[in-house]
């Protein structure tokens, strides 16, 4: 390792050398222990290193001063797939994705800056992974002699920022052109953030509402609802709120919105208060459209039942010491009219009668339509019960008032019942209802067109009318049904020529029902269909034992059909058999339907048509009561019109007689120039006989000839012909 050389002026000693040998031996030991110390430390630390290295998640790549690859950290195999040696003699910017080359190169020309840079490198199967490079110089440490390239691969946070850059991005898309608004506000309402949407929405530009108070915009009705979601908000700032907002619109008006709030003041993102609005005026409005035609009838516009029962209660539960008043109104025989003119002609009398009753009303009273032809008024607060009544009387005198179409005049008449509250125990929507009811159908039982006040009496008569009912399912059975015959005569003479039959009900505990009360329940029933076919056996079989015993007087014979038996399929064949078993001329034999229940379908036209046939005679009852078609006369195979009572009455009533007899005359001399015999029902005058023998009618039947006769009465008429006038 060298030499160790000593002068001087005089020859070295032998002991000397020695010496120097000596000292030569330990410089040379010495020298020898520190290269080998430092060689021990060289490889500890090498092996530290290329261990870190090894271990590393980070690519390191030392570039020599041609720029050839000089080392390669083994994590490249892990993060692209390549070995070390295949790198040696790759170029490394042939790795790098081709748009990123200037980044890449970039790094490279200025290593010793060390500022990062994002490079793409192609791995192995042709994919391609993210990295961070970082490139230092250390061409000047002997130890490396080169430039380092770190790349730590960042693939999943590329991704992440990507998914987050496309979420935002999507967000912002689905604010700025949702039809939902998003406004974030402070605690003091200012309102920093309102999404573009608010111009679609509001017809307000965003930046005009920036740094503006939300409650500005709101319904002044609505301000307090904020204030209080505000107040649960801040008692729970944790989870959100729902409400419903009306908002300005900046044409005018106002909008409703269903609103989320959100406190997201700890949010560093959003810092305040997030209101999401959805806009759901159309809802809204469908849904009060949708409220109030469950709580109006859609033709008149009046409250309905359910309605007009709230309203009874909110009236009853205010009334403190004055009275309250139920008034239900019923049209009689409406049903003729709409079987007369139909239905459409019916719903426009409707209407009509509607607004009239809503002139009768008080501030605070009510109108209501509770189905069909039936009407109600609530009227409020009354200190006297003739305040009702006079508002009554008003609304039946309206009722009669003749509604005009087409050039006709039809006239309606109503049956009103009455409940005041006191009247009742216990009152409630539902007593009053139903107490009103009764006092109506009192109305009707009295004989229509008048008004009637509930007492506690009519439930009474409620409960008979349901035993009535019951007791009819087996009327026929038990034999309880018996013909009455009220005679028909000639008017010139006054002789006998017929009867018209009459049903009556001999009840075993009540005795003989009134028809007016029974005939009703029948129809409701439908008990009328078996009780009108022992009708016609019953009358048609004493006809023939009257024409047998009789035959230089050969009588007529009328009975009447209820419009339900026209609805049944066998009443050609009952017709039929009741005149193959009494064995009579049919031409004898009489069915009377009123004219409105005949014209009414086509197969009511049908199946008289198929009666006719049998060469029974078809008359038309109550002819020119209410609404009388002409055309029907002469379009169904009527023979007879029987002209209504309340015409007859009116020949003599100073106040209505021309009119009445000139309906009357009409009626005679349209039937006279059409061939139908002309029958004058209710004569009770001879004032009335007269007039009507003038005017050229031929028969009639009423109380000034005979009651309705049971059949030995009526047979004494037959065998003492002349006798009929007076035998009242």
């Amino acid at each position: 390792r060298g030499a160790l050389v000593l002068s001087g002026d005089e020859p070295s000693t032998a002991g000397v050398a020695d010496a120097l040998a000596r000292i030569a031996s330990d410089v040379a030991l010495a020298q020898e222990t520190a290269a080998l110390t430092e060689e021990i430390h060289r490889r500890r630390h090498e092996r530290r290193f290329r261990a870190l290295i090894e271990d590393s998640d980070d690519i390191v790549v030392v570039l020599g001063p041609s720029g050839s690859t000089s080392f390669v950290s083994p994590a490249v195999t892990r993060l692209l797939g390549y070995g070390e040696d295949e790198l040696a003699w790759m170029a490394l910017p042939d790795l790098v994705v081709t748009e990123d080359l200037t980044v890449f190169e970039t790094l490279v020309a200025a290593p010793g800056e060390r500022l990062p840079g994002e490079v793409r490198l192609y791995h192995r199967d042709g994919s391609y992974r993210w990295f961070e490079i970082v490139v230092s110089d250390l061409r000047g440490d002997p130890e490396v002699g080169g430039t380092v390239i770190t790349a730590r691969e960042i693939t999943e946070r590329k991704l992440a920022a990507q998914r987050i850059g496309e979420s935002e991005a999507r967000f912002r898309a689905l604010v700025q052109h949702s039809s939902d608004l998003v406004a974030v506000a402070d605690r003091r309402g200012q309102i920093g953030y309102i999404s573009p949407s608010v111009e679609r929405v509001l017809g307000i530009r965003p930046d005009v509402l920036i740094g503006s108070d939300l409650v500005a915009l709101l319904h002044p009705d609505d301000r307090g609802a904020l204030h209080g979601v505000l107040g649960q908000l801040a008692g729970s700032p944790d989870r959100p709120y729902d409400t419903e907002l009306r908002l300005r619109a900046g044409a005018g008006g106002w909008r409703s919105f269903e609103v989320t709030v959100t406190d997201l003041s700890d949010v560093s993102a959003v810092g305040g208060i997030v209101f999401n609005a959805h806009d759901i005026t159309r809802r809204k409005a469908l849904e009060d459209d949708l409220r109030h035609h469950a709580l109006h009838d859609g033709l008149t516009g009046l409250p309905n039942r359910v309605l007009f029962a709230d309203r009874i209660g909110q009236a009853l539960a205010r009334r403190g010491g004055e009275r309250t008043a139920v008034i239900v109104i019923d049209l009689d025989e409406f049903r003729t009219i709409n079987d007369s003119v139909g239905h459409s002609v019916g719903d426009e009398i409707l209407k009509v009668l509607a607004f009239r009753l809503r002139q009768f009303l008080r501030a605070g009273d009510t109108a209501a339509r509770l189905g069909g032809d039936e009407f109600g008024i609530l009227v409020e607060g009354v200190e006297s019960r003739e305040t009702v009544l006079s508002i009554a009387q008003r609304v039946l005198e309206s009722v009669r008032h003749p509604v005009e179409h087409a050039g006709l005049e039809i006239r309606t008449d109503a049956s009103i019942g009455i409940v005041f509250h006191d009247d009742c125990a216990d009152p409630s929507p539902e007593i009053l209802l139903r107490n009103a009811d009764l006092a109506m159908y009192a109305a009707k039982s009295a004989g229509k067109g008048r008004t009637s006040v509930f007492a506690e009496s009519m439930h009474a008569d409620a409960f008979e009318r349901l035993a009535l009912k019951a007791d009819l399912d087996r009327v026929v059975e038990r034999d309880e049904l018996e013909v009455h015959y009220q005679p028909i005569v000639d008017l010139a003479n006054r002789r006998l020529v017929g009867f018209e039959a009459l049903m009556r009900w001999n009840h075993p505990s009540r005795g003989l029902v009134s028809p007016g009360t029974f005939i009703p329940l029948a129809e409701e029933t439908g008990a009328i269909v078996a009780m009108g076919r022992w009708m016609l056996h019953t009358a048609l079989g004493q006809l023939a034992v009257w024409n047998a015993a009789f035959p230089e007087l050969p009588l007529s014979l009328s009975v009447n059909l209820s419009p339900l038996q026209l609805d049944d399929d066998g009443i050609v064949r009952d017709v039929t058999e009741a005149l193959a078993a009494a064995r009579i001329d049919p031409r004898r034999v009489t069915v009377e339907v009123t004219e409105s229940a005949a014209i009414t379908t086509d197969l009511r036209r049908e199946r008289l048509d198929q009666i006719a046939a049998t060469g029974v005679g078809i008359a038309a009852d109550d002819f020119g009561a209410g609404y009388a078609s002409y055309a029907a006369l002469s379009e169904l195979p009527f023979t007879t019109v029987k002209i209504d009572i309340s015409l007859i009455r009116g020949l003599a009533d100073p106040a209505h007689a021309a009119r009445a007899a000139a309906q009357v005359g009409a009626i005679i001399e349209m039937a006279g120039r059409t061939g139908l015999t002309v029958v004058a029902e209710g004569i009770e005058s001879e004032e009335q006989a007269q007039i009507l023998t003038t005017l050229g009618c031929e028969r009639g039947q009423g109380f000034l000839f005979a009651r309705p006769l049971p059949v030995r009465a009526a047979e004494d008429l037959v065998v003492h012909p002349m006798g009929v006038a007076g035998r009242r």
